[in-house]
């Protein structure tokens, strides 16, 4: 099975305590909501939130939202199945840290 990665960052000034409280809205991405991806709908089977947080979708995707530990950004990493679901998970990671009022 093949295996896309890919991963991009934000730039983001706030840091500390400030950047936790709002990464921590992210917790409304949890085990059983639908996200967006590209033309479908994922459902989010699996939460990790170790370093950051991780969503896996029930194809098998996942996306991973964390901040960086050596620059003042907030970086998404991305796995998929197919290159164009790829594009699709980075492009979902920007739209919930829009809706998280990160950007």
């Amino acid at each position: 099975m093949a295996y896309y990665p890919d991963r991009d960052g934000l730039p983001f000034s706030a840091k500390g305590i400030v950047l936790k409280a709002k990464l921590a809205k992210l917790e409304k991405y949890d085990v059983g909501v639908d996200v967006s991806v590209g033309d479908t709908v994922q459902e989010i089977i699996e939460v990790i939130d170790i370093d950051g947080r991780k969503m896996i979708f029930a194809d098998g995707s996942w996306l991973m939202i964390r901040p960086s530990g050596t620059e003042p950004k907030v970086r998404f990493y991305v796995e998929s199945r197919t290159q164009s679901g790829t594009a699709a998970l980075v492009r979902a990671a920007r739209v919930m840290l829009e809706e998280i009022g990160l950007l």
